[in-house]
């Protein structure tokens, strides 16, 4: 008996009613390598969700104990159990869902997603020729670009499975499929991927299940659900380990806080505080993104917060935030890069967790090079135009995966990409360059 089954009993008591067998209509196997791009539940957190309904409770559970499932086979091969990773648990979270509740047109696999969330994801057929694999490529991006610096940019791969639906069915399902089975194992050509940095999984109520693998570590570390993560699409889609994009009520079983002494709690309010920076002075200023812009897409509100401190606090607690800009008890937690400022009466702005950077030569009166200073090349970095500051460009840094570095001249930034790196600068009035320690 696998730790979610032991999980399961123990929740009996606070969930609506006794689990429900399930059973669904055999379909195909599929197998998808995609690009896009924990181990444990904490148990003793399952009581925080004594008011989730039985049936998302079900699904929940049911996707733990096929990690379990996987992971537990792992170790039995004398291969390393994988990380559970919170972005491609949403992932997989957001595909099953649209599996079960769109239907596919003809000729289009279990790897298709559906055109019914454009503001989400790009809908695409998948087919056994993969001419649309870019859109499959992209969905790890997709499903978190709320998550700011988080935001999963790695590559993905698939195993999709449709037929009477429990974890051990799907687990023995791509267990005796050998190309399935290889890549649970890292065998034949992803023996290169062992062991898999990332891992997620879903079962859905449409007798659908993925087990996506991801081969870089999600940002945000392993899958905690003590913890509250990021959702980004409708609320129809959100998870029970995500908590709504636009608002968000404090309480003690959302936030999910332990009991802590005061000294503790003093020192970590202390160490989170220092990680804000005042954003063009902060006081006055309300955010914006790096070309100036405002939209409701750049960050959620959170409720019952009466000061700039509480905001902050707030920020601190949810894996994505870039930063917070308050106001007369209304916090926005930003999940967009705050790359610019306004001036506004009553409003504070300010970024958080900044990447830290070394100058560069000095820093000042610097631009970036590669090998020498001769070495530079538009596909070195990624340009922006509109940063107002150096953290304004630090903060487009923050969410680049594989940045190694910034230029900054004003309204301009430059997030350095080069796989080899920053290695020099040049004398150049009016530029800053700086690199990852």
């Amino acid at each position: 008996m696998f730790a979610c089954k032991a999980r399961e009993r123990r929740l009996a008591s606070h969930v609506k009613g006794p689990r429900r067998k399930k059973t669904f209509s055999k379909g195909p196997l599929m197998i998808q390598m995609a690009r896009l791009p924990v181990v444990k539940a904490h148990a003793d957190s399952l009581h925080l969700f004594q008011d989730i309904d039985t049936d998302d409770m079900d699904v929940f559970l049911d996707s733990m104990e096929l990690l379990d499932l996987v992971n537990e086979y792992r170790h039995q091969k004398g291969l390393q159990r994988i990380e559970i990773s919170p972005a491609l648990m949403a992932v997989s979270f957001a595909h099953v869902k649209d599996l079960s509740e769109n239907t596919r047109i003809p000729n289009c696999n279990m790897h298709s997603w559906s055109n019914q969330q454009p503001e989400w994801w790009a809908g695409c057929c998948y087919t056994a020729d993969h001419a649309k694999a870019d859109c499959m490529w992209s969905k790890g991006k997709e499903i978190t670009s709320c998550w700011g610096h988080t935001k999963y940019a790695g590559h993905i791969y698939e195993n999709a499975y449709s037929g009477p639906l429990s974890p051990e069915s799907a687990f023995l399902a791509w267990k005796g499929s050998a190309p399935h089975h290889a890549v649970m194992l890292n065998s034949g050509i992803w023996a290169r991927f062992n062991p898999w940095p990332a891992m997620g999984a879903a079962i859905g109520p449409g007798g659908y299940a993925v087990l996506i693998f991801g081969d870089r570590k999600d940002k945000s570390g392993a899958f905690n659900i003590s913890k509250s993560y990021m959702h980004c699409g409708p609320e129809e889609y959100r998870p029970i380990f995500s908590q709504s994009r636009t608002s968000v009520t404090t309480t003690e079983s959302t936030t999910m806080t332990s009991t802590i002494t005061e000294t503790t709690r003093a020192t970590s309010t202390s160490t989170s505080r220092s990680l804000f920076r005042a954003a063009d002075g902060g006081l006055n200023r309300a955010c914006r993104n790096y070309a100036g812009h405002n939209s409701e897409s750049f960050y959620r509100v959170q409720g019952d917060v009466e000061s700039l401190d509480g905001c902050q606090q707030e920020c601190s607690k949810f894996s994505g935030c870039t930063g917070v800009e308050y106001s007369q008890g209304r916090c926005e937690i930003w999940t967009t890069p705050i790359g610019a400022t306004k001036e506004l009466s009553g409003f504070s702005c300010y970024r958080y967790n900044l990447p830290s950077l070394q100058a560069v030569d000095g820093g000042a009166d610097r631009a970036c090079r590669g090998a020498n200073e001769t070495d530079n090349s538009p596909s070195y970095y990624r340009k922006y135009s509109g940063p107002t500051s150096l953290d304004a460009c630090r903060a487009l840094c923050a969410t680049e995966d594989g940045c190694k570095g910034i230029e900054f001249s004003a309204g301009r930034c430059e997030v350095w990409l080069r796989a080899g790196g920053i290695g020099a600068s040049k004398a150049l009035a009016g530029f800053t360059c700086m690199r990852m320690p």
